[in-house]
């Protein structure tokens, strides 16, 4: 069982192993798994074989539970806008955090120097301008 199941790696069955008691063995699906396309990876690398396969349909008894035969690889995807979650997710906290840096920062650290004395032309935040300059 590989991708977005709780305990992806291998599931071993005595005999008769189905999609369903795969998945299960596995935990289950993720809440971010695209249940409705699964894959069943079968024959390995030299002949392999492809189906796509409706999990949630499975799982509600709308479509039969499917026999695996060792060597077969259940993937489970996830779903694109969980990474789009996790990406607006961070570019928030960001914001957040710079947000608060900036109302703390304007409060504690004065304006860089514009002083042309020796010793004062590297200060950050204070690039020279062309009349500063003799």
């Amino acid at each position: 069982m590989l991708g977005h199941v709780n305990k992806p790696g291998p599931v071993y069955f005595e005999k008769g192993p189905t999609l369903i008691s795969a998945v299960a063995a596995a935990g289950g699906p993720q809440t971010d798994a695209i249940v409705t396309k699964a894959l069943i990876l079968r024959g390995g690398t030299l002949r392999p074989q492809v189906a796509v396969v409706n999990l949630r349909n499975v799982m509600k008894g709308q479509e039969p539970d499917l026999k695996l035969e060792g060597g077969d690889i259940v993937w489970v995807p996830r779903s694109p806008w969980s990474k789009l979650e996790d990406y607006v997710e961070a570019v928030l906290i960001t914001a957040s955090r710079c947000r608060k840096a900036s109302a703390c920062s304007a409060r504690r650290v004065p304006p860089a120097s514009r002083s042309t004395r020796a010793g004062t032309e590297g200060v950050i935040g204070s690039p020279p301008r062309a009349h500063d300059e003799k």
